[in-house]
């Protein structure tokens, strides 16, 4: 799993870092089914000065498959705890999808 984080109009801390490593590493265990090699995770974190509101989108690429999550909150970690959660919703939705294409075939 490689994973890459870029920040906008914000200094990109540990504590940020931290928490989009942990996150993304909890959501490549939701991801087990896939080579890990082979997902990428990129999170991109932008402040907009005007509103004091936090943007996130996180975007996961799979072998053909892309999983994306947007959220905004006044909270840089609140907005990156919520796109997280969307995207391990997402992955459970595709890994059911994946299971029954596979009932089927039997």
């Amino acid at each position: 799993m490689h994973s890459t984080l870029t920040v906008k109009n914000l200094e990109k801390t540990p504590q940020i870092e931290d928490y989009f490593d942990q996150h993304a590493d909890k959501l490549s265990l939701h991801l087990e089914r896939f080579n890990q090699d082979l997902i990428e995770i990129h999170g991109m974190i932008e402040r907009n000065v005007h509103r004091d509101e936090f943007f996130v989108i996180i975007t996961v690429k799979l072998l053909s498959v892309k999983l994306r999550s947007q959220e905004s909150s006044r909270d840089v970690l609140k907005a990156l705890n919520s796109g997280f959660e969307s995207l391990i919703r997402q992955a459970e939705k595709l890994k059911a999808r994946i299971l029954r294409k596979n009932n089927r075939r039997k």
